[in-house]
């Protein structure tokens, strides 16, 4: 799990995708560093401007954030702009469906090979 801590009235960047037409979930947690503290703060979400313009849109920070970048979304960035002091927590990156992708197309090659050198 990566951690980012921003301060209070520090708009920070987070998650940033270029190049990317896959439509995809982020998720991520934002917590107060002050304990018993109230969390504020907002979310931007900013989409691509280039082939089809998205306005950039705001909502409130919260204790989990759920930000859906669409096919469209090929340039995409989250910022959090927080009130007070936070620790965001983002999930580990994970190559799970990357490395499906590669292990199917491995077993595609390797049939074609085959069946080429049969015939």
């Amino acid at each position: 799990m990566q951690e980012i801590q921003i301060a209070a009235g520090c708009k920070t960047r987070i998650i940033r995708r270029q190049f990317s037409s896959l439509a995809m979930t982020y998720t991520f947690d934002a917590a107060p560093v002050i304990q018993n503290s109230h969390l504020a703060g907002t979310v931007e979400i900013k989409g691509s401007n280039w082939i089809f313009p998205k306005p950039v849109q705001r909502v409130p920070l919260q204790p989990s954030n759920v930000v859906t970048a669409g096919v469209w979304d090929t340039f995409f960035s989250i910022y959090v702009f927080p009130e007070v002091d936070v620790v965001i927590s983002l999930p580990s990156k994970s190559f799970g469906g990357l490395l499906w992708v590669i292990g199917l197309v491995v077993v595609v090659v390797a049939v074609a090979v085959s069946l080429f050198l049969l015939t």
